[in-house]
This record gives structure tokens, C-alpha cells and sequence, in this order.
């Protein structure tokens, strides 16, 4: 198995991840607006060759560990054809 991750170009491949976006994941929780892609660092996931998948991550984010804190959390945005998690 050959496992490849892969940078994706948000402004030419938004399309396609929105796309993709829509097979995996319910309506109330994918990106259907291609535009929201250009905010993230994404990447593709391939497995032998085939997309099966891509993670976004918000970049420049602190972290907070409670939620009462009023620091924003980091993005990250998993989808994947075989394994979902938001």
C-alpha cells in the first residue's frame, strides 16, 4: 500500500474539495462553498494512487484547552471516503 499526502492549490482544486467534501460528509457538515477551502492549508490523502481523502488546517491559531478561555481553538478538518472525523 502506498500512502501519499499530498499539498493541494485551494484556489485551483477548490472545486474538488468541496466536492469531495460533499460525498463524505452531511450537509450540515461539509464545506459546500468552495471559497471557505482558500482559508486553509489543505492536503490530499492517496492511497495507491486514488484520493480518498484531505485534511484542511487553520494556520496561526493559539490553542486553548478550556472552552471558557476566549482564545480560539486550531482547524482541523479530516475527511476521508472510509474514516470521518470533524
Amino acid at each position: 500500500m502506498q500512502i501519499e499526502i499530498r499539498s493541494a492549490d485551494t484556489l485551483a482544486e477548490a472545486e474538488a474539495l468541496a466536492a469531495l467534501d460533499a460525498r463524505i460528509f452531511l450537509p450540515s457538515d461539509c464545506f459546500e462553498d468552495a471559497d471557505v477551502w482558500l482559508e486553509y492549508e489543505v492536503f490530499w490523502i492517496v492511497i495507491n494512487g486514488e484520493i480518498i481523502g484531505s485534511t484542511a488546517l487553520g494556520l496561526n491559531l493559539e490553542f486553548s484547552i478550556s472552552e471558557e478561555e476566549e482564545i480560539p481553538s486550531p482547524t482541523l478538518r479530516l475527511s476521508c471516503k472510509h474514516w470521518n472525523s470533524s
